[in-house]
């Protein structure tokens, strides 16, 4: 995710969900403890049997594959402007 403009305090706190019924019910996958709030970029590597971040970024580690049905959600804690992108990438 990056961040590249942000006006007084905003935070975003993204997450990333799957759905194991094609879209119908979303289940939170991987969940970020710490909300965004300045500019620059962060990355979360995400891969089966991945553990949790020592630094307690990240609150659960997974030993499955992403499904076919999956999606980030960007969540914002406030009404500040935050402007920001999110790219993926598969390996």
């Amino acid at each position: 995710m990056t961040v590249t403009a942000a006006t007084a305090t905003p935070t975003v706190t993204p997450k990333i969900q799957v759905s194991a019924d094609g879209g119908t019910t979303w289940v939170d996958y991987l969940v970020v403890t710490a909300g965004l709030t300045g500019t620059g970029t962060t990355t979360y590597l995400l891969y089966p049997g991945i553990l949790a971040s020592a630094d307690g970024a990240v609150t659960e580690s997974w030993n499955l594959p992403l499904p076919r049905a999956w999606r980030v959600v960007a969540t914002h804690a406030d009404t500040d402007s935050i402007t920001y992108s999110i790219n993926v990438m598969y390996l």
